[in-house]
């Protein structure tokens, strides 16, 4: 492992599709019914939202070694980010670089930038270290109970 270099941005603008097998690693790791993306999916998603992207690079192979998202969602005059899928290989985990604290630290920057006034994100009980890296990134905990309904695909455009 060498030297990590972090890039932000647009979707386009910081992964390539050449990226896409070690990004579907990352995510199949995290999420148990995770799908692989392809590369419809990945442009349709690339293209749809106010979605930034951190990604930290390995910079001797330029291999992905982590990455996360926020998204700047826009609510009654003012602006909140969405953090999601903060992901580090496990190559990488635990080394000097402190690799998931620099992306926590890309994705404020970012949505300062795009005028947030706050960053939400959620986490599942059974993952301690991750509340610890959000707690030592200055997130609290809320009192609050997620709820999700899942709905089916209704036109053949959308990608999922």
């Amino acid at each position: 492992m060498g030297m990590i270099n972090y890039f932000k941005g647009r979707v386009r603008e910081v992964v390539k599709e050449s990226d896409l097998p070690r990004i579907n690693e990352l995510v199949v790791g995290l999420y148990a019914n995770a799908q692989p993306v392809d590369t419809v999916a990945f442009l349709d998603f690339s293209e749809f939202s106010k979605t930034f992207f951190v990604v930290a690079r390995d910079g001797n192979d330029g291999q992905v070694a982590g990455m996360g998202l926020v998204t700047i969602v826009r609510k009654w005059g003012y602006r909140y980010g969405l953090v999601e899928d903060i992901i580090v290989h496990e190559k990488y985990r635990g080394t000097p670089d402190h690799i998931a604290d620099e992306i926590m630290k890309k994705i404020e920057e970012t949505a300062r930038e795009n005028g947030a006034v706050q960053l939400d994100l959620t986490c599942g009980p059974q993952r301690a270290a991750a509340h610890r890296l959000y707690e030592r990134n200055g997130y609290r905990k809320r009192e609050t109970v997620p709820f999700r309904k899942p709905l089916e695909k209704t036109s053949p455009n959308v990608c999922l």
